[in-house]
């Protein structure tokens, strides 16, 4: 299926001739003012606040979300992760599609920050995600977070994060999260598909291999499941999960080969393959008319179905 055609042409729009960026710190900010460029606050929510995660290795800082609807004591709590190729990205860049994953899905929201490569590279990303699990388990309550349906999600690496989180937590002795949310997840790290092939370069994903190579520098660790969750030996005992792909995008092939893989262990999956969108289409929201109502169709749909089951 072609590009929806208003994505085409935001991507045939003239390119800056601004020199790139210089540094990390450099990338990290234009990252950042282009998403702000298009952004839109979406919709209004009953609290938005910074908080800080004493978990038991550093403190993490995280934004919680609370939606504008009654309170409940078992109202399921989403644990997120953002996306930026794990070099980039914020819960700051996130916020609009984490009020509308709050809002239309019925989630309490904790988006964390965590460590960003290659000041930090795997495991940092990883180790920070699982402590932010666990203080969500342990330590939640107290902020009156304290649902006994505690579900993750996360967009691109992000969902790399999610889904590694997923399989490491009964190995280190917590509960498995009640249902995921895997948003065009990078889950294969050491191997090419052929959507890699033809999409891993432009449409904003012009370098995965350098991405890649950023957060788990040596090639040995992108083998291991927490670095390529799709290389785990079984996911049976993987949560239900709804997993959502694009169809421009060269992460494609791995996120739907990881859904045939959860159904095949039996796995409760739902897959979605958005045919006409690219790589990290949801956070393109507040241009794209069609990305504002796939997210709000997700989030209803992903609230449904972590309550169906």
């Amino acid at each position: 299926m072609p590009l929806d055609p208003q994505l085409a042409a935001l991507l045939a729009a003239p390119a800056d001739d601004a020199a790139p960026p210089a540094s990390f710190a450099e990338r990290r900010a234009l990252f950042a003012s282009e998403l702000a460029a298009i952004d839109r606050p979406g919709p209004a929510i009953a609290q938005e606040h910074a908080i800080t995660l004493s978990t038991r290795n550093r403190p993490l800082d995280a934004r919680l979300f609370r939606p504008a609807m009654p309170a409940s004591s078992n109202r399921p709590v989403m644990l997120f992760f953002h996306g930026g190729g794990w070099i980039q990205g914020s819960s700051a860049t996130h916020a609009s599609l984490c009020r509308h994953l709050a809002h239309h899905g019925g989630f309490d929201l904790l988006s964390v920050d965590y460590r960003l490569a290659p000041e930090h590279p795997f495991p940092a990303a990883f180790e920070d995600a699982l402590d932010a699990l666990r203080w969500l388990y342990e330590d939640g309550a107290g902020a009156e977070l304290h649902s006994p349906d505690i579900v993750v999600a996360g967009d691109s690496a992000g969902g790399n994060l999610a889904a590694a989180v997923c399989l490491a937590a009964p190995g280190e002795g917590l509960p498995a999260p009640q249902a995921a949310l895997l948003l065009y997840p990078a889950l294969d790290l050491a191997n090419r598909t052929g959507s890699r092939e033809t999409f891993g370069r432009g449409y904003w994903l012009d370098t995965l291999d350098e991405l890649i190579a950023h957060y788990v520098p040596t090639p040995a660790q992108r083998l291991a499941a927490e670095a390529s969750p799709a290389l785990a030996p079984t996911l049976a005992g993987f949560p239900p999960t709804m997993l959502v792909t694009a169809g421009h995008d060269p992460l494609r092939d791995e996120g739907i080969a990881f859904a045939v893989r959860l159904m095949a262990d039996g796995v409760r999956c739902t897959l979605a393959n958005e045919a006409s969108m690219i790589h990290g289409f949801l956070s393109l929201h507040g241009a794209i008319p069609a990305a504002e109502r796939r997210l709000i169709a997700i989030a209803q749909q992903f609230g449904r179905f972590v309550r169906a089951d």
